[in-house]
């Protein structure tokens, strides 16, 4: 949905919606996209498929980053397969710490708790700091349990190798 909004603010810049629709309304914006004649489940994937379609006509798009939606991904792989597919961190993250939050509410994995906010740090630094390798994304990103159990080298991964502190 934040594609759709970005991409939907891109047309509106390019003169492409019409510029009494106000900016506050972004959601709105989506649905006069699709002109409400789509069913609501499929309006993510052929509003971003609208949009794509007139903005690749007007700019090179070369990365496109949604919030891991399964039809967005598809629809890039199989009509814009030019154009590189990758997950929002932010969704990731928010997700892994909703996760670790409710993990930590049982009795026996309370001390996880203190951890949750390192360990999302730690995977907003393996993804900018991976250069966009996806093998080496992984590894920092699992290199969190070594760092946990205070073992700072290992020999296990192919890229990273030890702590950077």
């Amino acid at each position: 949905m934040k594609a759709l909004i970005f991409l939907t603010l891109v047309l509106f810049m390019l003169n492409q919606l019409p510029k009494w629709i106000p900016l506050h309304g972004l959601r709105n914006l989506t649905y006069l996209v699709c002109k409400r004649a789509i069913p609501k489940l499929a309006m993510e994937k052929e509003g971003l498929k609208r949009c794509l379609t007139k903005v690749t006509n007007e700019l090179s798009v070369h990365t496109l980053a949604t919030d891991r939606s399964i039809q967005c991904k598809a629809l890039l792989r199989n009509k814009f397969p030019a154009i590189s597919y990758q997950f929002d961190v932010w969704d990731f993250a928010k997700s892994v710490s909703k996760r670790l939050v409710a993990a930590g509410k049982a009795s026996s994995c309370r001390a996880l708790l203190p951890w949750i906010q390192s360990i999302i740090n730690h995977l907003w630094w393996s993804a900018q700091t991976c250069n966009g390798d996806r093998q080496l994304l992984v590894e920092k990103w699992t290199s969190i349990v070594h760092y946990i159990v205070n073992v700072h080298s290992w020999t296990s991964c192919q890229k990273f190798h030890h702590c950077d502190h």
